[in-house]
């Protein structure tokens, strides 16, 4: 019997769920017409229940698979393929078998046997001299013409001359790590690899910070990398270069026109400074933290300042615990359309990287729902303030609608049933003590 995912059950549950939904054939046609993520809520298109249910199968699957068996966005559009190809042949796959015999053909596809590499990835900006240093798995010294001969290259072989050129007298740093081919193996010792770049950066600022000039620390991958399986008896080494987080120059200027055109953004009334000062200088301060994020390499670090910027636009005059919880309110209140607790999950991804004591948190799925609450809350905030030109502070802005009718009708929700789940009761009980200040 082939190995099936330890999330199948879940997979399953959610392909069967599918299948009970009155016209499947409706959510092919909107898959088919979005890429994943899609740009519109997930609530939106396939409906409460179903979009919570993908979401978690597509987290546990990502957290089986990724890094090492395969790459975080080609395994989120494999599986939003898979979902509909399910809903566009709904009739096929009823049939008793169909959908396991489709996930085990997925599994076969995606979960390769795990083999063991050592990586070298290639450092720009930083000289070691003669110096190895350790950091756990990690090693970090200079590349020379002796190593690259264990790596099974020779200066006797023009199509090795490359390797020579570009590694030769370079920093590297070496990992062994299990993966299912070579460029998992790059990927998944990536996140260990920066982290130890980190410590040893740290560790030249401390001890040079009495003369300290900061451009002595722009350190970074260079791109360039070499993956070799260890118990291969061929000793194959593969060359590779990957893009990393760099600039790519394409033609912005009709995306930038399009995003500041009235119908499409607001954001040209923060451009022309027509809101008050205040609201506007609130406004930009989120604006940075936004497109800082975009702008990180990591997601637990774009998830941070996402998670600030949020702060920034929905915490003015609030100053008690709960944050998260107001956040997820607030938003909903102004206008939001997403569920209840789900921006209170995400939020926590943050208490999580900030005070907790694992690294790579978050994943790329987390940052991108981030991105779009924030732009969400931005145009919900700026169209508001817009509406409503006699207030002057964002402080003055949020009560308007954070009312004793707004809050009252929100907590009726729940009493209909609509809204369930954990992260939303720890909202429903914000808008309660919410409510109750109100009424003072």
């Amino acid at each position: 019997m082939k190995e099936r995912l330890d999330c199948h059950n879940k997979l399953r549950k959610l392909l069967v769920t599918l299948l009970d939904e009155p016209d499947p054939k409706q959510i092919a046609d909107i898959i088919d017409k979005e890429s994943f993520p899609p740009r519109i809520p997930l609530s939106y298109a396939l409906g409460k229940r179903l979009s919570q249910m993908y979401y978690a199968a597509l987290n546990d699957v990502t957290k089986e698979l990724v890094p090492h068996h395969a790459p975080q966005l080609d395994l989120a559009q494999a599986l939003w393929k898979l979902f509909g190809e399910v809903a566009a042949n709904a009739t096929s796959y009823r049939i008793r078998g169909a959908i396991t015999k489709r996930l085990d053909k997925f599994a076969e596809a995606w979960k390769k046997p795990l083999k063991l590499y050592k990586v070298a990835y290639l450092i720009d900006n930083l000289h070691l001299g003669t110096e190895v240093f350790k950091c756990g798995h990690l090693r970090f010294f200079t590349m020379s013409d002796a190593e690259l001969n264990r790596w099974e290259f020779s200066k006797e072989n023009p199509l090795d001359s490359s390797v020579f050129k570009r590694f030769t007298n370079h920093a590297v740093a070496v990992i062994e790590v299990w993966s299912s081919d070579n460029s998992r193996a790059f990927e998944t010792g990536l996140q260990q690899v920066l982290a130890g770049l980190d410590l040893l950066r740290l560790a030249g600022v401390t001890s040079h910070i009495s003369r300290m000039d900061d451009e002595m620390f722009l350190w970074k991958l260079n791109g360039a990398w070499l993956a070799q399986q260890i118990e291969d008896v061929d000793q194959h080494v593969t060359e590779g270069w990957n893009r990393t987080f760099r600039p790519l120059i394409i033609d912005m200027g009709p995306h930038i026109r399009k995003g500041l055109e009235p119908e499409y953004s607001s954001l040209q009334l923060i451009a022309d400074e027509e809101l008050p000062e205040e609201i506007t200088s609130h406004l930009k301060r989120a604006i940075n933290w936004i497109s800082n994020s975009v702008t990180r390499e990591l997601p637990d670090d774009k998830v941070v300042d996402l998670c600030t910027a949020l702060e920034t636009m929905l915490l003015q005059g609030y100053e008690d615990g709960w944050k998260g919880q107001m956040i997820d309110l607030r938003l909903r209140l102004i206008g939001g359309s997403w569920e209840p607790g789900g921006i209170l999950q995400l939020y926590e991804l943050r208490s999580k990287i900030v005070h907790g004591s694992d690294l790579n948190v978050s994943r790329y799925l987390h940052y991108w729902q981030l991105l779009v609450m924030c732009l969400e809350a931005l145009k919900l905030i700026i169209n508001h303030a817009k509406r409503n030109p006699q207030i002057q502070t964002l402080e003055d802005l949020i009560k308007t609608v954070e009312t004793k009718e707004k809050l009252e009708n929100f907590l009726n929700y729940f009493e209909q049933g609509i809204f369930k789940g954990k992260y939303a009761r720890k909202v429903k009980e914000a808008a309660k003590r919410r409510l109750k200040e109100v009424n003072i």
